[in-house]
């Protein structure tokens, strides 16, 4: 039963592809359970404008619980707006399909680091992580990449106030255009490939000591 998995609040992902079947993938959360197939969730906004999901489209979703990540497909039945708020009323179409939290959990962030594509005397660029998991990355950068393009990052992070840093291999996934105060800039996704297991343990620990960090700065 979704009830017993899925709770008020809880953190969604939305997976849109685009014409060119390009991936992108916006942060929403649950309102209400309506019934067992029916959800009540908000209406992405990235930037600080609405992201309009289309009516009788199917979409990919992830569900954070409290214990594990759902994965499921959905299609949207009605938009509407409610004091203020907009909200997309979807109808699930398949059941959730479990998968191993830790690895796909991310944290939205802003954190600068380095990359370079993965050829000899490649130059480093210097990018922005958006968000972060420990099986890839949303960057932001000014240098344009390829999908399939495959690229070396250095990241630096902190964790127990010590600066840890790895140089991981990853793929483009997605490219997209983006025009940040007249400034244009490419945004990518990008999946880590070849991790070593204990890299990726440490992003992993970094992610939930960071997401441990935000909550309790917010309740301050």
């Amino acid at each position: 039963m979704i009830s017993k998995i899925v709770s008020l609040g809880d953190k969604i992902d939305i997976t849109v592809v685009d014409k060119n079947k390009n991936h992108k993938n916006y942060i929403s959360q649950v309102l209400e359970i309506l019934d067992e197939k029916s959800l009540k969730v908000a209406t992405p906004i990235e930037g600080g404008k609405i992201i309009p999901l289309t009516v009788g489209e199917e979409y990919s979703i992830c569900f954070y619980s409290k214990n594990s990540l759902y994965k499921s497909k959905f299609k949207v039945k009605d938009r509407s707006k409610e004091d203020n708020q907009h909200f997309t009323l979807i109808e699930l179409l398949t059941s959730l399909q479990k998968h191993q939290r830790r690895k796909f959990y991310r944290l939205n962030c802003v954190l600068m680091f380095q990359y370079k594509k993965e050829e000899k005397d490649a130059t480093w660029h210097e990018g922005t992580i958006n968000d972060l998991s420990g099986g890839g990355l949303r960057i932001t950068s000014k240098e344009k990449l390829k999908v399939d393009d495959l690229i070396v990052c250095n990241l630096s992070l902190c964790s127990n106030n010590k600066e840890i840093n790895l140089a991981v291999e990853g793929k483009v996934l997605t490219a997209n255009d983006l025009y940040i105060e007249k400034d244009r800039k490419y945004e990518y996704r990008v999946q880590f490939e070849n991790i070593d297991i204990e890299d990726q343990e440490q992003i992993i620990k970094f992610i939930f000591e960071e997401e441990r960090r935000q909550r309790k700065k917010n309740k301050v």
